[in-house]
């Protein structure tokens, strides 16, 4: 559909849009170009603080450098890898780089060196201070910002761009690969390099983002919310109702409104068994803090059921645990977790230890619906 890659074309491009935007901004006019026109634009003029021009100083005197520096620094013996010779101070435009560092060297007083004829200080000084305003005068010329590395967008600033031009909040940690860092960043050009093998994912995650962004009807989603499989199920999650324990809160995105099927699948060992049905336990689906289904899990009818047949027990329970609720689109807030059973003691004078259910993973299904045939097919996965 012309739609669908407009709209890939769209997100796919927020990285690199804002680049070229940003290189242009920071490429320096070419002189005479039709942006700047054939004559420069002062400082008074764009309404900046006019330059101090430095006062007149002559230009630097070439007899000087033949005098005491090309002695050493000649063609043939090129003391430290340096030759002046042939060369004039008065025209750096050609040798800028070379002749900073003279002038440098002259102002730290290496140059010329202990031992060897030196002009006196006035001279000197008189010099080295024509040479620099030589230098700054053809800097102002001809500036040359240096090499600009094409930047792209990392991954943290692309979800905000995603953010704020389409009001969608995405994991971009769960599409995209992390950056490289250099120094403790990971927002620097150098570092920010572009792969093909990136670019596929960068497009990839576009599907995703904009098939959650418009509503598509074809696009197929699928998202994992994982927690570390050693984490306690044992206590409240916070977030969720009080007097509930494990489970998990999440953040979810539903691309459009409409019907959605709601399943639980949960934790089995090794070998497939369900563990945990020894006594009745309540599951609870919210969204938006607001109840939207509950289920029973476990007593004595599914705990003999499993140790008859556990896996067609499995298969039973799994079907009990799904249901289908209407959810407006957007952002909403999806809670699944178990009751909380009464912990008042018992009479007996001895209590079996049992185990309790513990979730695996939440889904969720978009299924067609008579309205909108073309409605779209979307699964979210939560494990934990």
């Amino acid at each position: 559909m012309p739609g669908t890659g407009l709209r890939l074309l769209t997100v796919g491009l927020l990285a690199t849009s804002v680049t070229v935007v940003a290189q242009q901004a920071q490429r320096p006019p070419a002189p005479g170009s039709a942006s700047t026109g054939s004559t420069r634009t002062t400082p008074a003029a764009a309404g900046l603080p006019a330059h101090r021009e430095a006062s007149p100083v002559a230009a630097p005197d070439p007899a000087l450098v033949q005098k005491y520096c090309v002695t050493c620094h000649n063609a043939r013996a090129r003391t430290g890898g340096l030759s002046l010779e042939g060369m004039n101070p008065a025209d750096v435009a050609a040798s800028g780089e070379v002749w900073e560092k003279v002038a440098r060297k002259i102002r730290g007083g290496m140059m010329p060196p202990q031992g060897m004829p030196r002009p006196d200080e006035a001279v000197l000084e008189s010099f080295v201070a024509s040479l620099e305003t030589t230098l700054e005068a053809q800097a102002r010329l001809r500036p040359d910002p240096g090499f600009k590395a094409v930047h792209r967008l990392n991954r943290t600033e692309y979800g905000n761009v995603v953010r704020d031009l389409l009001s969608v909040d995405v994991n971009v940690a769960d599409l995209l690969p992390a950056d490289d860092e250099s120094n403790g960043f990971d927002n620097q050009a150098g570092v920010l390099r572009v792969s093909p093998s990136l670019l596929e994912q960068y497009l990839a995650a576009a599907r995703k983002i904009s098939s959650l962004a418009v509503g598509t009807e074809t696009d197929v989603v699928r998202l994992a919310f994982r927690i570390p499989p050693d984490d306690s199920q044992e206590e409240h999650v916070e977030g969720l109702p009080l007097g509930t324990r494990g489970g998990l809160l999440f953040t979810h995105t539903f691309p459009q409104d409409g019907e959605y099927d709601l399943g639980v699948f949960l934790t089995r060992n090794i070998v497939g068994y369900m563990t945990g049905l020894e006594f009745a336990h309540t599951l609870e689906v919210s969204i938006d803090g607001e109840r939207v289904f509950t289920a029973e899990v476990g007593g004595p009818k599914d705990n003999l059921a499993s140790d008859t047949n556990m896996s067609e027990a499995a298969n039973v329970i799994d079907k009990r645990l799904k249901t289908r609720v209407p959810v407006t689109a957007g952002p909403h807030d999806v809670g699944v977790t178990f009751l909380l059973r009464n912990h008042a003691e018992s009479d007996e004078p001895l209590q079996t230890w049992a185990t309790r259910p513990e979730l695996f993973s939440f889904w969720r299904r978009a299924p067609r619906t008579p309205t909108d045939p073309r409605h779209s097919t979307e699964e979210v996965e939560c494990r934990c």
